[in-house]
């Protein structure tokens, strides 16, 4: 019996054979194919997750100014930031500024977009001379979305107490200022010996 005699013989139990595969291979890559969108959702969401973070921290350009600090910390764009609280009454014991948190254009509009990393400062107090705000504890809600639209809430307490008669005189440009100040002490000492020869 040649090969060819055999396939037309066994002809139905080969189809049979080569559908079974066939089947098998398509269950496969059908469950291939799911967990590589499963897997993909979860990545586009552990990377699409923005985080709301609100802080106070002195200024680097004088670190007796203490500012309210908004950051992104997440991974992902923040939309449609909301802030709300009884202690946006809180009126900042600033100089220039009179007005409670809740008049201020950020918390009064909230704001569109954050993108991750980035950071907004808002001049709040100078830590001498607080008066009553040293005991005071803020406490910020804020609410806010990620591209999908999916709603985040947290709730931020402020303690102003740590930050009286706080003082860093080791900011960046404290250092660059002793830095120049000892560089021109230098150089007028060279000067003051070149002018007696």
């Amino acid at each position: 019996m040649s090969l060819i005699s055999w396939l037309n013989a066994n002809s139905g139990a080969i189809t049979a054979f080569a559908t079974v595969i066939v089947a098998i291979a398509t269950g496969v890559l059908a469950w291939i194919t799911w967990r590589y969108a499963k897997t993909t959702d979860k990545i586009l969401k552990a990377s699409d997750k923005p985080e709301i973070l609100i802080y106070l921290f002195p200024s680097e350009g004088n670190s007796r100014c203490i500012n309210l600090c908004i950051q992104n910390i997440g991974t992902g764009f923040a939309s449609d930031i909301i802030f709300d609280g009884d202690d946006l009454d809180f009126i900042p014991p600033m100089l220039f500024v009179n007005i409670p948190l809740k008049e201020m254009s950020i918390f009064k509009k909230g704001i569109d977009y954050l993108a991750p990393g980035k950071k907004i400062e808002i001049p709040l107090f100078i830590t001498h001379g607080m008066g009553d705000a040293s005991e005071k504890t803020l406490t910020i809600f804020v609410t806010y979305e990620d591209s999908m639209r999916k709603k985040y809430d947290d709730s931020f307490p402020l303690n102003l107490s740590k930050w009286v008669d706080f003082s860093q005189e080791d900011t960046p440009i404290a250092k660059t200022a002793k830095s120049v100040e000892k560089i021109a002490s230098k150089i007028e000492s060279v000067l003051l010996n070149l002018r007696r020869r």
